[in-house]
């Protein structure tokens, strides 16, 4: 049993955010149990071209996640596209069920870029995977 302040629960529930929510009913309160239920999130990276001066989308990385109830819309995705600029990207479930990460981007300037994916789930506290993909980018 898990002792509350205030007294012992009344319930106890799985939440949306991976916490256990634990009622106090005799006593009007809820209390936010953090136990890690964050499932492990696996990401690869991508190696793409891209021609300068041109604007296209562009798959910057690919993930897993081991929660089997997990939704492409329940991730937030950040690119920092290796040349100063950094935006949102796009998530979507692939066929086999794993997850692509899409951006759209300019690069201006031909050569090799180090492509910095940054992926959060919402549930636990920080980002949830990490990965640097390479961006080709060849002349106009």
């Amino acid at each position: 049993r898990y002792k509350v302040p205030g007294g012992w629960p009344d319930s106890i529930a799985n939440g949306p955010d991976g916490a256990l929510w634990v009622g106090q009913g005799n006593i009007g309160q809820v209390t936010r149990l953090d136990v890690g239920l964050d499932a492990p999130v696996t990401a690869s990276a991508t190696t793409f071209n891209a021609r300068a001066g041109v604007a296209a989308t562009h798959t910057v990385a690919t993930f897993t996640d081991a929660d089997p109830n997990a939704r492409a819309r329940d991730y937030a995705v950040t690119i920092n596209w290796g040349d100063g600029e950094t935006t949102g990207g796009s998530v979507s479930r692939a066929a086999d069920g794993s997850f692509v990460v899409r951006g759209r981007h300019t690069y201006e300037k031909q050569g090799t870029r180090r492509v910095v994916v940054l992926i959060t789930d919402g549930v636990g506290k920080g980002v949830d995977a990490r990965v640097a993909s390479t961006a080709v980018v060849v002349s106009k």
